[in-house]
């Protein structure tokens, strides 16, 4: 029995052991700004090492750092991150952004690669006020749903809402000065299932539109059951569709003929509603 214990004790050390592996690593720096603002103890800075590998999505968070009461510039940073959460074949870089009393004072307003460079300490990352950064990136006319959805927080928010039968839908559209450049709106089809749609404009004209949901699989046998539905769709300035892609959980199949006309058309009613919503708050 006494042996039985030892063996057993031993199996849990090299369980414990062998789930412990995780190696960490640090990037490590510090960031500055050039103007004279003088942080409040309520000044929030927060540092996000993200994998900017693909271009026609929203960058991913790799990991993420809070500094509260973080002093004044330059303020030091040091922010771990899992070995194993890095792909040697994507590319990563650093976000950060400086909030004071609830609101954003500064952001990084380009990238900052690190990790494949070689680049992993003495980073020294300039932000910049917010105006600036919007000012800069509303000169180019934000023109990648990255670019969009980087400044977000900088953009105005015009809240919207409709409802048709059992479908009713939130709507956030985000405006560059007097531009629209971006709606996302959170549907519930009610038995039917939820999604959440994503359109990005550019020189007026629907340009980038994602999908994500969940819906009822009317195939199964089992009630209730749903299915992840991902849809990406790129449309040139005339409205025709140049891009596409769709999956069913993770599995790609075709995109229907109806979908991109119909998306088409629902995009016309929320941007409808986005500009009536705009224009009244003016």
């Amino acid at each position: 029995m006494k042996f039985l214990v030892i063996i057993l004790l031993s199996i849990s050390v090299i369980i414990l052991l062998s789930c412990s592996q995780e190696t960490y690593y640090s990037l490590s720096g510090e960031i500055l700004y050039l103007q004279r603002t003088v942080l409040t103890e309520e000044a929030v800075v927060t540092i996000q090492l993200v994998d900017i590998s693909k271009q026609d999505v929203k960058a991913k968070v790799v990991t993420e750092k809070v500094i509260n009461n973080p002093g004044q510039v330059p303020i030091k940073f040091d922010i771990q991150y899992n070995r194993d959460d890095i792909l040697p074949t994507n590319t990563y870089s650093l976000n950060v952004k400086i909030e004071d009393k609830g609101t954003l004072l500064f952001i990084a307003d380009k990238t900052y690669p690190v990790i494949k460079n070689g680049i992993t300490d003495n980073i020294k990352i300039n932000v910049v006020p917010v105006d600036v950064a919007v000012k800069k990136e509303t000169e180019v006319n934000l023109n990648t749903p990255i670019e969009i959805d980087a400044y977000i927080d900088n953009m105005q928010l015009v809240p919207g809402y409709w409802e048709m039968g059992d479908a009713s839908s939130v709507i956030e559209a985000y405006y560059a000065k007097d531009e629209l450049k971006l709606i996302i709106e959170q549907m519930d089809m009610g038995d039917y299932g939820s999604s959440e749609y994503k359109y990005y404009f550019k020189d007026g004209y629907l340009f980038y539109h994602e999908q994500n949901g969940k819906r009822i699989d009317l195939n199964s046998k089992n009630p209730g059951e749903t299915v992840d539905v991902n849809v990406v769709m790129l449309f040139d300035e005339a409205g025709n569709l140049v891009g596409s892609r769709k999956t069913i959980d993770l599995k790609p199949v075709e995109l229907h003929e109806i979908e991109a006309p119909g998306v088409l058309k629902h995009c016309e009613l929320i941007v409808q509603i986005a500009n009536q919503n705009f224009n009244q708050n003016l």
